[in-house]
């Protein structure tokens, strides 16, 4: 389900801007509605309104609950807007953002949890070990998701939290900027195009909003980077599965989507949507 419900969030970011919270699922191409509605309606299955947290879809998870699918909610709650799911969407974020790992020192620095129960990374019993206790991709999924949040349904969320979104964006780019591949274990190079391309979007995009230059500068350089891979061959450097081909095509969608003109980003990814 982990496909198919980032599909809906990456179908959404298609969706024009312009329009109100109460016409925003009608403003979508019909099937767009079909996908978007039939995904919240199982997902509200998983909802633990007692948390503010969907809980695990995995059957081995014993009723543990999740953080990206939880933001991924969050943003259809907002889309949806109907009762209070405004208010459950505020209330999600802010415990994403809440839990996020915010110590400087430590690798997983402007990361997310994995669930809300997990003992903290990194302590005697949980120690800090890459795409196990923790994941450095998940600053990518959720952060690109905070950012749709923020440009789409900024009407529909309190100045408190949108600050707060803004002050995670900070973290987790922060945080990526620890990412070198073949250090501490890590793999992230720009050939790793899907959470590459999430990177490069997520740090220019909120070297902007902060006015941080070298955040910004950041990104164009990381996404340039990805560009000449690009340019290569034509064609993404990862494999190109389903899976991961569909995180790559959201994020150059948001490329596209949500960042100025100058932006190499903004001039070279509709070519690269065109022809992934």
């Amino acid at each position: 389900m982990v496909f198919s419900t980032s599909k809906a969030v990456g179908i959404m970011a298609l969706a024009a801007s312009s329009v109100t919270a109460s016409s925003y699922v009608a403003s979508m191409p019909v099937h767009a509605q079909g996908l978007l509605n039939e995904s919240m309606a199982w997902m509200d299955q998983y909802y633990d309104r007692s948390a503010g947290y969907l809980y695990d879809f995995g059957a081995s998870s014993a009723l543990r609950h999740e953080t990206r699918s939880s933001t991924w909610y969050a943003l259809g709650l907002l889309a949806r807007n109907e009762g209070d799911d405004a208010a459950q969407a505020e209330r999600i974020i802010t415990n994403t953002i809440g839990a996020q790992f915010k110590a400087e020192p430590e690798q997983w620095y402007g990361g997310y949890q994995m669930y809300p129960e997990e003992p903290y990374v990194g302590s005697p019993h949980y120690l800090g070990k890459i795409y196990n206790s923790w994941d450095p991709n998940w600053r990518g999924f959720v952060g690109t998701t905070l950012v749709m949040a923020l440009e789409e349904f900024p009407h529909l969320l309190s100045n408190d939290t949108q600050d707060l979104i803004l002050e995670s964006l900070h973290n987790t780019t922060k945080g990526d900027e620890y990412r070198v591949g073949g250090v501490d274990d890590d793999n992230l190079y720009p050939a790793y195009s899907n959470p590459a391309i999430m990177r490069a979007f997520v740090s220019g995009y909120t070297g902007r909003r902060l006015a941080d230059a070298n955040m910004t500068q950041s990104g164009e350089k990381y996404a340039q980077e990805i560009i000449d891979l690009f340019d290569r061959a034509n064609t993404l450097s990862e494999f190109n599965s389903g899976t991961y081909t569909g995180v790559s095509l959201f994020g150059l969608i948001l490329w596209c989507k949500y960042l100025p003109e100058d932006s190499v980003m903004t001039a070279k990814g509709p070519q690269m949507l065109a022809d992934t």
